[in-house]
């Protein structure tokens, strides 16, 4: 019973996320396990080994210039905001009013990333170069994540 209620568990939290960015699906792993009861192991039920979780996270094409997905199990680092730096997946980044790009939840990137105020129109690009629209109107690189 323990291995159905740890499937079910585990689908139901899959079901509810399935739409949050970043998103990784976890997934039960198990196996044949002979009964604790029968010394010959004539009857077999099944044992959970592991909840496995998929680090791709969800993929979907990024429809802000921000936003990016990465496609291996990579994370990059950011300021957890008391000084501290922890690794995070999420591909959505924004500008915040001092120019400083962040993730969603307001994270400087480290090293920190700063657009100058000169410049628009920042992007990410497929190998994760930080952009922007000098006032020339030429794309540069501003940093790197």
């Amino acid at each position: 019973m323990s291995h159905s209620a740890s499937v079910i568990d585990v689908v139901g939290h899959n079901v509810a996320n399935v739409n949050t960015g970043g998103f990784k699906a976890s997934r039960v792993l198990s196996q044949g396990a002979p009964a604790a009861d029968v010394e010959d192991g004539g009857r077999r039920g099944v044992a959970t080994t592991t909840i496995d979780r998929d680090l791709r996270g969800a993929s979907a094409t990024p429809s802000l210039p921000l936003h990016f997905t990465i496609q291996d199990d990579a994370f990059y680092p950011v300021n957890a905001g008391d000084g501290t730096t922890v690794y995070v997946r999420s591909g959505a980044l924004t500008v915040d009013s001092a120019r400083n790009v962040t993730t969603a939840f307001g994270q400087l990137l480290e090293p920190p990333i700063t657009i100058p105020e000169d410049h628009t129109t920042p992007a990410v690009t497929s190998i994760g170069l930080v952009t922007a629209v000098n006032a020339d109107g030429e794309q540069v690189e501003i940093g790197q994540i």
